[in-house]
């Protein structure tokens, strides 16, 4: 159930009940129960906090008119989707295309290219949550033939060309990003694509 402010995610508890009442806060107890109206029991998982148009990721500062940026990310960062719904570029505030940008994308600091000896290189992880992928669900007799939403977390994107951006699947302007257990398809481009950069390619992942 994905339901209250800030949006929230709860699991039925085992309950035979009518699933009428949405639960809203984390629970008052050691087990982060919430008990409804209606007599149902919910258990707080975690808060939805990421859409495609915003993260918590520390983004890159420019400090003078020339363009050359400054570092933000101190760590690895990592975004964990949950299968509610495919994720669709331009849809249900999904940006388009759906993209991770101005993180670590130049690595150019005051002009000086910047290699990961002098900055660590720390990664933009995108994957799954805990049983939410493609992965989670592969049996032998109901294997994953193409990409299906419905057997895991899934990004698409159906949207024409709209300049500057191709309708891609997921379009990566960092470097050291890292897509895992992802089910990633577009109608009329790349599932995956980068932006050509001015980074040397021995500094690309």
């Amino acid at each position: 159930m994905i339901s209250d402010s800030p949006l929230r995610t709860s699991a039925l508890a085992g309950d035979n009940c009518s699933r009428i009442v949405a639960p809203t806060g984390t629970g008052d107890d050691a087990k982060s129960m919430v008990v409804t109206s209606d007599g149902c029991h919910w258990q707080y998982q975690a808060d939805i906090i990421y859409t495609s148009k915003r993260s918590f990721a520390r983004t890159e500062t420019y400090t003078t008119g020339d363009g050359w940026t400054t570092l933000m990310l101190e760590g690895s960062y990592e975004a964990q989707l949950w299968n509610d719904r495919e994720y669709m570029a331009g849809r249900n505030g999904e940006a388009s295309p759906i993209r991770t940008q101005e993180h670590d994308d130049y690595r150019n600091e005051g002009g000086i290219i910047l290699g990961c000896e002098t900055a660590p290189c720390c990664h933009i992880i995108i994957t799954a949550a805990a049983g939410e992928s493609f992965r989670d669900r592969l049996t032998r007799v109901d294997p994953l033939a193409g990409y299906d939403p419905r057997k895991g977390e899934a990004i698409h994107d159906s949207q024409l060309d709209r300049f500057p951006f191709e309708p891609t699947g997921v379009l990566v302007y960092d470097n050291y990003v890292d897509l895992i257990d992802r089910q990633i398809a577009s109608v009329y481009s790349a599932a995956v694509a980068r932006l050509s950069h001015r980074t040397p390619r021995s500094e690309l992942p």
